[in-house]
Parts: structure tokens; C-alpha cells; sequence
């Protein structure tokens, strides 16, 4: 029977509070094909031509069809008015026990008995809430539904209601699931779910990052063949500690080195969150920490005055050391070495003035006191100019633009632009020690400028590419560490480059070389 509470008003129809439907709109096809094998068999059994499966829908004030067998458009359109119709006379009929043919209905109600005969109805419930209806119809010439029809109506009704009632919290599991995957993928630390039997579920960007391995590369594949846990000994933890193995529960957490896709080992906190589920296997989520992110950060003030003492130190010493030699008054050079020398201290010079630049220039991006003096011109000559400027210092690398014939002019600060293609060529100079091509390339990308400076060198790993833009960051790992320098130069790029409108951004892999391009408006 539908039950209506509100009894001094037996013209509403009563809303199922509590019942969330929207959830209906998702997996429908699966939802509606389990509803229609149900109600397959209760019109077979009830002796029935036709029959429909209705929810309420609390944000069109409706019920709505969601599986129908024997019926088109047409007369379920009938149906759903019938309906809306005869669930204010149950109100005033409660005996009646949906037996709606008994009923004295009136307008497209009254039409619909008339076409099909005999017509019966059952709610659907959960937790004592009607969510929706069940109807069935037999044709004029068959007799009318008894009340052992109706008892037979209703255990098919609860069939359907476990049904919808399943579907519901599977999508509430799945919603929650998504929701936690969500946080995970936004998070900035590295995040990994494992199954019970150690196979990686799920793998957000952080740990793409971070380790170099790409999320469709470890799916299912088992922790210990991709995190390589050790401690600093080289005992393998994945053999010795490993909660999931050990089928512990709660929080745990273990310090650790973990090995990336290119062979880089990184210091980690992994902190394990661990459930037991109903069928008593373990699910883990494992949060990992890049410790020695978070050490580089605090030592950075003892880094940065290591590396500038330490850069301004060699040119000082060279030109220390030569000026003595050359004022030696016990001494006596010939030409060619005097003329040697006067060039060494003046390169040494000149490196030192660059670098005592940088710490100024710098100095004042972080207080935001420079202006950009904007001029109409020539992107790919002033390119050049730095090609012709560096291919005279190097005998290992072959510098070149790539611009097309009509790369159009840009507005913009001429000498910052030029500052900013200096340090990239630079960079690449110094990050390809065994030489190589450089190239310089220009792009049209509508209202926008794309130039691209690449290398052939050592490359730069994944987990560095979105910190080697911050103010005196240096690649610590690898083949990189090798090379002198203070992390300034592409901090003043990205600075310059934003301060245009623009952007910059890496591409690069180990052993492969490194892509560096930045984007301005024309």
C-alpha cells in the first residue's frame, strides 16, 4: 500500500524526505537494465502486459520513469499523469491496498483504466521512505488483480528496493573513492593505494613527479617492484617492514630510500594509513613525504652562501693569482703570455661582474623595484646577436635560430628579453659538457610568441621541474651537481618573462637533454 502521511492534506503527494535520487542520473543504463530483468519476470508471473518502475525525484517535484516493458512514450507519458493522479485517492483510500482499478479516477487516469483494465501499484521503499513506485497492468480482457497478485507485486517491489538501495551505496563507495582521489591529486605530496596483495590501485602526480614513473606504468604492478624501499644501509624494507605484509593496522610510519625511474635514489617519510575490510584484507594508502625537499629548504641560507662564496671566490683567486704573477718584479714575459693573462683576468672579470649583476638584479625582483622599458622589435635579431655571442666561446656546440620568415615583431623590454635568452643559452652551455646542438626556435601560436631554447645535455630529472624556477635552486642529484652555479639565472627568466604577461615552463629527461620555453604576448 502507499503510505501518506500527511492525512489533513490528501491532495499533496507527499515528498520522500531523506531520499537523495540524483544519484540515478549516474549508471543509468547499468540501473535500468537490472530494473527491467525484475520487472520482466513480475509481469510474467502476475500475468501482465506492461508494467513501469517510477523514483521520485525531489528536484522536479515528479515521479520518473526508469524502466518500462510494454509501454511507449505515449502511454507512459499517460501513465506518470495516472499516477500523479492516484496517489491522492490512496490517501483517502488507504484499504483499497493499490488496487487503483477500484478506484473512481477521473480525466487521463480514468483514460488509462479504460485502455489497459486492471492496474496495480506498490511503493518502493528504503528504511521506511518511499522512493518510488512499481506498476502493472494487465489488458481489458483479463480478469482483476487479487490480493495474493498484490503480495506477489510487493516481494518483487522489495526485490527492487534492495536493488536501487545497492546502487545507492556503491555510488556513495564511488563518490567517497573519487573525493579521495581528488584530495590525493591536488595534494603536493606523493600518494600511492595498494591492495592487499601490494598491487598499486591508484598514483597521483605528486608521485609522478617524484619518482619519474607515469601513473599508466604502475598500475597493478606490484610496490616493491617500483618504490625499491631501503633504508641507509641498503637492507630492503619491502622484504623486512612492510606493514601490508606484516598485516598490521591503523598508522605506521618508516623512513626510507626509494629509487626513481631514472636510477635517482630519494630520502622519504612514508606514513601508511591501514584498514581492515569486511572480507579481512588489508587496504593501505601510503602518503609520501620528499624528505630531502624539506631538507634542502631549511639548509638553503647555509647552501646559498656556500655557492655564491664559493663562485665569487674562483674568479677573485684567478685574478688574485694572475695579477701576482704578472707584477713579479723578479719576472720577465714575453708578449704572448702578458697579453694571456690581461685576457684571463679580464674573462674573470667579466664573470664576476655578471654574477655580482645577478645577486643585484635579483635582490631587487624579490622587492619588485625594476621597470620594464617596452619597444617594438625584432625577436629573432636579437636572438642572433646572443648566438653570435656565444658561438665565439665555445668550440663544442653548435648554436642556431629556427624562426620563420614571418615571426612578427613583439612589444616588449629588448635588453630583458635578451637577458632572459642569455641565461638560457648559458644554462644550456653548461648542462651539455660534451657539446651538442642549441637551438633557438620561434613560434606563432595566435595572439602569442613561443620561443624555445634546447639542448642536447644531461637533462634535468621530473621531480626538479617545477622548483628549478625558484630563487637560488639548484639540481642536487645526478650528473647536475657537477655543475657550478648559483640558481639565480632562471629565476630572473621566469621573473622577466611574468612581468611581460608571459610564462615559462621545462620539458626535459635524463640523458636526453632539456627544453626550456617561454610564452609572451605579440
Amino acid at each position: 500500500m502507499v503510505e501518506v502521511n500527511d492525512k489533513s492534506q490528501p491532495g499533496k503527494i507527499q515528498s520522500p524526505d531523506g531520499f537523495e535520487p540524483q544519484f540515478f542520473s549516474l549508471n543509468e543504463t547499468i540501473l535500468r537494465d537490472k530494473l527491467l530483468v525484475i520487472l520482466y519476470y513480475a509481469l510474467d508471473l502476475l500475468d501482465s502486459i506492461a508494467g513501469l518502475v517510477a523514483l521520485w525525484s525531489d528536484k522536479d517535484r515528479i515521479f520518473i520513469e526508469k524502466a518500462s516493458y510494454g509501454l511507449g512514450p505515449d502511454e507512459i507519458n499517460y501513465l506518470h499523469s495516472f499516477l500523479q493522479e492516484a496517489i491522492p485517492n490512496l490517501a483517502e483510500n488507504r484499504t483499497i491496498s493499490g488496487l487503483l482499478s477500484q478506484l473512481n479516477l477521473q480525466g487521463q487516469a480514468k483514460t488509462m483504466t479504460q485502455k489497459f483494465g486492471a492496474i496495480m501499484t506498490t511503493p518502493l521503499e528504503i528504511d521506511n521512505k518511499m522512493i518510488g513506485l512499481v506498476t502493472v497492468l494487465r489488458s481489458n480482457s483479463a480478469k482483476p488483480f487479487e490480493a495474493s497478485d498484490q503480495r506477489l507485486l510487493h516481494s518483487y517491489a522489495l526485490l527492487l528496493s534492495n536493488l536501487i538501495h545497492n546502487t545507492l551505496l556503491l555510488y556513495q563507495l564511488a563518490e567517497r573513492q573519487h573525493k579521495i582521489d581528488a584530495m590525493q591529486e591536488m595534494s603536493s605530496d606523493g600518494f600511492i593505494s595498494i591492495d592487499s596483495k601490494r598491487r598499486i590501485v591508484s598514483f597521483n602526480t605528486a608521485m609522478e613527479k617524484l619518482i619519474g614513473w607515469k601513473k599508466k606504468e604502475v598500475i597493478g604492478r606490484y610496490c616493491f617492484d617500483v618504490l625499491k624501499i631501503c633504508d641507509s644501509k641498503g637492507v630492503n624494507l619491502c622484504q623486512t617492514k612492510c606493514p601490508v605484509a606484516e598485516g598490521a593496522e591503523g598508522l605506521c610510519h618508516i623512513n626510507g630510500i626509494i629509487n626513481s625511474k631514472d636510477g635517482q635514489k630519494v630520502d622519504v617519510t612514508l606514513s601508511y594509513s591501514l584498514a581492515r575490510l569486511p572480507a579481512g584484507e588489508i587496504w593501505a594508502v601510503l602518503g609520501i613525504l620528499d624528505v630531502s625537499r624539506l631538507r634542502r629548504t631549511k639548509d638553503l641560507r647555509s647552501m646559498l652562501l656556500a655557492a655564491v662564496s664559493h663562485e665569487l671566490q674562483t674568479p677573485i683567486s684567478i685574478i688574485k693569482a694572475y695579477a701576482s704573477i704578472l707584477t713579479r718584479p723578479d719576472a720577465h714575459w714575453d708578449e704572448k703570455i702578458f697579453r694571456d693573462k690581461l685576457m684571463a683576468i679580464e674573462e674573470e672579470s667579466d664573470r664576476l661582474s655578471d654574477m655580482v649583476n645577478k645577486l643585484l638584479f635579483s635582490s631587487r625582483l624579490e622587492v619588485g623595484e625594476f621597470s620594464l622599458n617596452r619597444l617594438l622589435f625584432d625577436l629573432p635579431k636579437q636572438a642572433q646577436k646572443v648566438v653570435k655571442r656565444f658561438s665565439a666561446k665555445t668550440s663544442i656546440h653548435r648554436i642556431k635560430i629556427d624562426f620563420p620568415a614571418d615571426f612578427p615583431p613583439i612589444f616588449a623590454d629588448p635588453e630583458k628579453i635578451e637577458d632572459v635568452l642569455i641565461n638560457l643559452v648559458e644554462n644550456s652551455i653548461k648542462f651539455s659538457p660534451r657539446g651538442g646542438a642549441i637551438t633557438i626556435k620561434g613560434e606563432v601560436a595566435r595572439n602569442r610568441v613561443l620561443v624555445t631554447v634546447s639542448d642536447e645535455g644531461i637533462g634535468i630529472p621530473l621531480r626538479d621541474h617545477e622548483y628549478i624556477f625558484d630563487l637560488f635552486y639548484r639540481v642536487e642529484d645526478g650528473p647536475a651537481r657537477l655543475v657550478k652555479g648559483t640558481g639565480l639565472g632562471l629565476y630572473i627568466c621566469k621573473t622577466i618573462i611574468e612581468a611581460h604577461g608571459g610564462r615559462i615552463w621545462v620539458e626535459s629527461e635524463l640523458g636526453r637533454g632539456t627544453r626550456i620555453t617561454f610564452s609572451m604576448p605579440i
